[in-house]
């Protein structure tokens, strides 16, 4: 039988509470997510002693996420995660879905995969994730991108009749049919408008005539890091490079303004595009890190007056 830790308490908390809480022992991997912008969460106390973290992010209104899960050595095997998942899920009840990553590299994944089908969890998809910092060998491959292949396309469908334009360039109609067109013409898991902290001087839309083609999103993932949140192309359009002339302004725009400290593009198998560009080639740069994850998702019906989800750890 698994021993139960005496005296559990569990108490949400911000990143600095985190920070003095576990001190040097608080791992790296949660330093990262808190850079990420997973400063809400929870710790479980066996008197004055921390026993385990959960970190939460919140992508969307209705979305949370379970950035990280850690217990201290001394308290594994004794219930400690599972009493953090269950508190959050607690927390977040008003919330329509509630996502948890389970990293591949992890020694742990199968317990914790274990956890989160006990919790209701069910797979939802793979991703893939890509750190690319920036130093010579990595920005060379950016500008010969931009150079050769992203610079070219931009040029060759303006010639077509096509503007590529910022979201902070553009006229109200234009954004207005975008939302329309999400979920119909576009994945919706793709939804710009959803997305926490945009950039929208560095995201880009291809488009003609007021439709728009393709378009890529970025958002602030940490004080150096610009994250690639969102990438699509327009059904049926795929083979255009809309998208990929979207992304090539983006990264422009980075370069530009000197932004290009870290990209990191984070994207799962249901993201067509952004596979499709994995594959080609046109993300992975040389020198980049690369990770991949399995994501669950459990779902509940949000109530009327739904509370955003990072408030409920707050």
């Amino acid at each position: 039988m698994t021993a139960v830790v005496p005296d559990i308490r569990i108490v949400p908390v911000d990143g600095v509470a985190m920070t003095q809480a576990f001190g040097p022992s608080l791992p790296a991997v949660a330093r990262h997510h808190m850079v990420r912008g997973a400063n809400h969460g929870l710790i479980a106390w066996s008197g004055e002693t921390p026993t385990g973290l959960l970190m939460t992010s919140s992508p969307s209104a209705n979305r949370a996420r379970i950035e990280y899960v850690f217990t201290r050595e001394p308290f594994r095997r004794r219930g400690v995660a599972r009493d953090l998942l269950r508190t959050a899920l607690a927390a977040f009840s008003g919330v329509e879905c509630v996502e948890a990553a389970v990293s591949a590299s992890g020694g742990y994944a199968d317990a914790a995969e274990t956890l989160l089908g006990r919790e209701g969890f069910s797979h939802y998809s793979s991703t893939i994730t890509i750190l690319h910092p920036v130093n010579q060998v990595t920005r060379a491959s950016v500008d010969e991108f931009i150079t050769a292949r992203g610079g070219p396309l931009v040029h060759r469908l303006t010639r077509k009749g096509f503007r590529v334009l910022s979201f902070a360039e553009s006229g109200e109609d234009e954004l207005a049919q975008l939302r329309r067109d999400i979920g119909v013409h576009f994945p919706a898991v793709m939804d710009p408008f959803r997305v926490k902290d945009p950039l929208p001087e560095l995201s880009f839309l291809c488009v003609r005539e007021g439709t728009v083609y393709g378009y890529c999103l970025l958002h602030l993932a940490g004080e150096d890091t610009a994250e690639v949140a969102c990438i699509a192309v327009r059904y049926g359009h795929e083979r255009l490079g809309a998208a990929l002339a979207a992304y090539c302004r983006s990264l422009e725009g980075l370069r530009r303004q000197n932004r290009l400290g870290r990209v990191l593009f984070s994207f799962d198998s249901h993201n067509a595009e952004m596979m499709r560009l994995y594959r080609r080639g046109v993300i992975s740069f040389a020198g980049c890190r690369t990770g991949e994850a399995r994501v669950f998702r459990r779902y509940s019906i949000p109530p009327e007056g739904n509370t955003p989800a990072m408030r409920v750890l707050e």
